[in-house]
């Protein structure tokens, strides 16, 4: 048990009650500060509450507590109850002014928590020790007078928690937020304003109306902590190519010092999926079982199977493990699964399976697109439900370097799929895109935001943006990363890359000096092999610019902090290269909400992305839950333009529409914008 100030996650998802726009009932003293045995009961109650909860639905009867009574009735006046899984959110609900005994206010928080929350799958009771739970205490909540103008002389950033009142939105920020990101009163006001859904200056709408509070935040651990198998390293992921190499060839597993992640078993669902040479893959699963000891056995199945056929087992090309199992249920709502598209999705009935993994063709519901793969519908999944198990995986993809070998050429993968494979073809869209700008107002800009969707929908952005953009010789182009295939951060190996008629050639200067800046950066060509984020903009790069070399660098997963030691990177290479290149960030908007919903987010990260401000765009993107896929590039890029010029950049909208527009279906639809910054 931890007492801890709140933490960014407690923010989000919150529930209002009697927090109109005067004074809100309180309690004389509600009660905040617990002694060690008082706060351990509270938090073994709130996680008993959570369980029960999962058991018997979100209608359930809030357990006995078995709290003491000076603990159980105590004054309460608001409760968040927030559970993360291995640092991400996984629920969080709560009360703000809801006056009553502290037993009562809990339970329910911690109810809500574990059914309520719609924006993730929902929560199943094997999930349970795997949560770290905290319960936030709320208290002196106080009304803020009337003026605007007043406000920040009456906030002190680190103390005060705000809430916002407005006929057209509600939000609330915890203390801590402010503070941890070294944020002022009016920053803070901003964000708490888009928090609500509404413009960041609607702080100062003489409807709205504002309310401080401060918070005490118990955390209880998880009672297992899993094992984040991307965080392992380079020399872990070859240990495990070298067990499944060793096996293939009929040989045992070498003897090496294997990292005790790759030893230790696991009281969960995890799996190892072993692509070949051959085309083929094998897939093994197992709870109690080290990623060693799975990967030996899917190598095993591999050879077993190629020795009965007579025929070769093929050559190892890449592991993929499958990690931090989340079991889906049928009967919830769909739109909680929409966030699953960077994961595994296993569905089992039996001894059959089918298994699918991230990939830009696997379609937009993935749970829908796996069951069809297992010969199952949705309907019947719901209908019988315990026949087939669904369940959702993180990944982590990686091709051993011992058989990595550099092309000297990236040979074009969507060709024909995103993007005419014609040369005649493809360069008669371009310049039918291109007409549809404004070449007359073209300048020189020091990064452009472009989206990567296949051309029919999105390629009018492209051309209005670029159209208006004068493109240099030498484009640093940063994608998000849509495969679990190579490294986490990856420049491209080959020389050139090729389209239809055209090579182009890779900045390999470039690549060598930022490489020798940032150590998170591999060299090698797997993580481009099917990746389409810059492939579908080049070819409108080029067309702008004969003689173009480019960088090709994709991002995966990162912390705000470690986009900044990226930043840093490009901000030293920059500094050594008389001729400036054009920065181009590679990202689609939100995915799959109703064009409305989808609208609103889109121009929310929007909104946050012309204050120039990188973190501003990071926090709204996170708070929000929007799938910009390409978050992590736009804000690596905002802190190298800031850092360079010493001030924000003032990023320009051209233009966004999305899928709905052109293609007629409203139901999910994905977001496009084109950014230019001078």
């Amino acid at each position: 048990m931890k007492i801890t100030e709140p933490k960014e996650s407690d923010i989000v998802s919150i529930q209002h009650e009697g927090a109109g726009g005067s004074q809100p009932a309180t309690p004389a003293q509600p009660k905040i500060n617990l002694d060690p045995d008082q706060a351990r009961q509270l938090l073994e109650f709130a996680r008993a509450t959570v369980a029960h909860a999962i058991r018997h639905g979100e209608t359930a009867e809030i357990p006995a507590s078995g709290l003491p009574r000076e603990i159980a009735d105590a004054p309460a006046f608001g409760v968040f109850v927030t559970l993360t899984r291995s640092g991400a959110l996984r629920a969080c609900r709560g009360y703000w002014g809801k006056v009553g005994r502290l037993e009562e206010v809990v339970g329910s928080a911690a109810r809500d928590s574990a059914t309520l929350d719609p924006r993730f799958p929902g929560i199943v009771l094997e999930e349970v020790p795997l949560l770290e739970l905290d319960v936030s205490l709320l208290h002196r909540p106080r009304v803020l007078d009337r003026s605007a103008a007043d406000w920040p002389k009456q906030i002190v950033v680190g103390r005060d928690g705000l809430v916002l009142n407005h006929p057209k939105g509600r939000g609330l920020l915890l203390p801590q937020v402010a503070s941890e990101r070294g944020w002022d009163v009016p920053t803070f006001l901003k964000h708490l304003s888009m928090k609500a859904g509404l413009p960041e200056e609607a702080w100062r709408d003489p409807e709205t109306k504002l309310l401080a509070f401060s918070a005490r935040v118990y955390r209880d651990p998880p009672r297992y902590q899993e094992c984040d198998v991307a965080s392992l390293g380079k020399e872990a992921m070859e240990h495990l190519g070298e067990i499944a190499r060793a096996i293939l060839v009929g040989c045992a597993p070498p003897s090496l010092a294997l990292r005790p992640e790759l030893t230790e078993t696991a009281p969960v669902r995890r799996g190892i999926l072993l692509n070949l040479s051959t085309g083929g893959r094998e897939a093994y699963f197992g709870i109690n079982e080290s990623l060693a000891q799975m990967t030996a056995q899917a190598a095993q199945r591999v050879l077993a199977r190629a020795r009965k056929h007579q025929r070769h087992p093929g050559e190892l090309a890449s592991i993929i493990t499958l990690f931090r199992p989340l079991a889906l249920r049928a009967g919830e709502d769909p739109s909680r699964h929409r966030g699953l598209a960077q994961s595994a999705i296993l569905a089992q009935g039996g001894e059959s399976y089918a298994l699918s993994i991230p990939a830009p063709d696997r379609g937009r519901n993935v749970v829908e697109h796996t069951l069809k793969a297992a010969g199952k519908s949705l309907e019947e999944w719901r209908a019988k439900p315990n026949e087939t198990s669904v369940t959702a995986f993180s990944v982590f993809g990686y091709r051993p370097a011992a058989r990595t070998e550099r092309r000297p050429v990236r040979a074009p993968a969507r060709a024909g799929q995103f993007y005419p494979a014609d040369e005649a073809t493809m360069l008669q869209r371009i310049d039918h895109f291109l007409s549809q700008g404004e070449p007359d107002n073209e300048a020189s800009c020091r990064a452009v935001m472009l989206p990567h969707a296949g051309w029919s929908f999105c390629g009018s952005i492209i051309g209005k943006t670029l159209a208006r953009t004068r493109v240099p010789k030498t484009a640093i182009v940063l994608s998000p990363k849509h495969t679990p295939l190579g490294s986490r951060w990856s420049i491209s190996a080959a020389d050139a890359w090729e389209f239809p008629g055209r090579r182009v050639p890779v900045a390999t200067d470039l690549r060598d000096r930022l490489v020798a800046r940032c150590a998170a950066i591999d060299i090698e060509d797997e993580a481009h092999r099917l990746e389409h984020g810059i492939e579908v903009l080049v070819p409108f790069l080029a067309k702008k610019q004969p003689e173009l070399r480019i960088l090709p660098l994709v991002v995966g997963q990162a912390s705000f902090e470690e986009t900044a030691t990226l930043a840093e990177a490009l901000v030293e290479v920059l500094g050594e290269v008389d001729d400036q290149p054009l920065l181009v960030i590679s990202s689609d908007m939100n995915h799959f909400a109703t064009e409305e919903e989808n609208r609103r987010l889109d121009h929310l990260a929007i909104d946050a992305m012309v204050t120039g401000d990188a973190r501003t765009l990071h926090d709204t993107v996170r708070g929000h839950s929007i799938s910009m896929c390409g978050v992590l590039p736009a804000v690596t890029v905002l802190q190298v333009l800031e850092r360079r010029a010493g001030e924000k950049s003032a990023p320009e909208l051209v233009d966004y529409t999305n899928s709905g527009q052109v293609a007629g279906d409203n139901a999910r639809v994905v977001g496009y914008a084109g950014v230019v910054i001078a």
